[in-house]
């Protein structure tokens, strides 16, 4: 991970941020979902001359377009046995992972299911466009719009705004229905919105001239 892709770079957060690591390390992997293990618990004791070692390990699963967190389970593994210490916790570790597998299966699949229903969720950044009132009436019309879920939440700072959204189409087409809404709003239309960024499940948008400092290489 010595450079992250062109794409990482447009990232607005802080990079100490966690939820911002997520997203850089899944756009390095080119994954649109992470899995962190955390919190390996190794409990050895000897037996017999061997040593018994009881593995148990934190997995939180991401989504790494949005930085949503999807859940947490432990994944435990039955007490393994070996002469080698070392290598006795390394199979604890691997069958824990292995015997945890289909519940991070579940996660994913419950959260992917979602979005029959619901549509796809997307982020959506917007940078030196407008403050959070000149965004009312972009909302109101994507709230109008059948292709949106039952998800849309603005987070709005200066002139950086964030839109956490469900939309039931293609990346590509959000960012076109998008554009088309802008020109339709005289205080967007006036600057002439582009697209900065498309990554997975996350674009970015600021006026066709600008480029944002965070996407400057």
């Amino acid at each position: 991970f010595e450079t992250l892709q062109k794409e990482a770079i447009g990232l607005y957060q802080d990079e100490t941020n966690s939820e911002t690591y997520v997203q850089r390390l899944g756009m390095k992997a080119d994954a649109q979902f992470i899995i962190m293990l955390s919190n390996i618990s190794l409990n050895s004791t000897e037996e017999n001359y061997r040593s018994v070692t009881k593995v148990m390990i934190e997995a939180k699963a991401y989504d790494n377009c949005t930085a949503e967190g999807l859940g947490t389970i432990v994944l435990e593994a039955d007490a393994k046995s070996g002469e080698d210490p070392k290598s006795t916790k390394m199979l604890g570790i691997k069958d824990a992972v292995n015997n945890g597998f289909t519940k991070l299966l579940y996660l994913f699949n419950q959260y992917i299911g979602n979005w029959v229903n619901n549509g796809t969720p997307f982020e959506i950044r917007f940078y030196s466009i407008g403050t959070f009132r000149d965004f009312r009436e972009l909302r109101n019309k994507m709230l109008a719009d059948t292709k949106f879920g039952g998800q849309l939440e603005i987070l709005s700072l200066d002139n950086y705004t964030k839109l956490n959204l469900t939309f039931k189409d293609r990346p590509d087409d959000l960012a076109y229905k998008i554009l088309d809404y802008a020109d339709q709003i005289p205080e967007f239309k006036s600057k002439i919105l582009d697209v900065k960024l498309i990554y997975g499940r996350q674009i970015n948008f600021a006026p066709q001239k600008v480029n944002p400092p965070e996407l400057q290489l």
